[in-house]
C-alpha cells in the first residue's frame, strides 16, 4: 500500500539453532556422528532482511513498546531504532514533508523525503547532530531539562 513501511536492512545471524539449545547434549552426539561429512559452513555475520508495516502496525507497535521506554527523568536512547525514528519523524514533520526513505549506517542517519511540492530532498545527519536535534524536541515539549550526556564533546 502507499502508506506502509518498507523496512530493509541487515540483522545478526543466530548463532546457535533452535534444536542445540533445546537438547544441547543430543546436538553434540549428532555432530560427532556426522563430523565425516562436509565441514559445517559458518552463517554470515549479518542476513538480509525486508518487512511491511502498516500505520496499524506502527501504532500497535508503539503501544507495545510504552511499557519498555524510559521514564520522563531520563532521556531517551537516541541510539535505539524506535527513538531514531520518533526523531527522524519530527524533522520530517517539521519541514512539512514526507519520509521516503531512512538509511541508518550506526555513525550517522541519511534522511530522504519530499517536500510539500513534491522536490527530493537528502540530509545527513551525525548520532551527535541528531542527539541535539532530539533534544531540542523534548525541551520544546516541557519536559524536564535532558541531561546532556554529550557536554564536553562538541568542542
Amino acid at each position: 500500500m502507499e502508506n506502509d513501511f518498507i523496512v530493509r536492512g541487515q540483522a545478526r545471524a543466530a548463532q546457535t539453532s533452535r534444536a542445540e539449545n533445546d537438547n544441547p547434549g543430543l546436538w553434540r552426539m549428532f555432530k560427532d556422528r556426522n563430523a565425516h561429512r562436509a565441514p559445517h559452513q559458518p552463517a554470515p555475520p549479518f542476513v538480509p532482511f525486508n518487512r511491511t508495516y502498516t500505520p496499524d502496525d506502527v501504532n500497535r507497535l508503539d503501544e507495545e513498546g510504552r511499557a519498555y521506554r524510559r521514564g520522563p527523568a531520563k532521556p531517551p536512547d537516541i541510539t535505539g531504532l524506535a527513538e531514531k525514528l520518533r526523531t527522524v519523524g519530527r524533522i520530517v514533520d517539521a519541514k512539512c514533508g514526507r519520509l521516503a526513505t531512512l538509511i541508518d549506517d550506526m555513525d550517522s542517519v541519511t534522511v530522504e523525503y519530499c517536500d510539500e511540492q513534491g522536490k527530493f530532498h537528502s540530509e545527513k545527519y551525525s548520532m551527535f547532530a541528531l542527539y541535539k536535534i532530539q533534544q531540542s524536541f523534548y525541551g520544546e515539549r516541557g519536559t524536564p531539562e535532558p541531561v546532556d550526556l554529550w557536554r564536553g564533546f562538541d568542542h
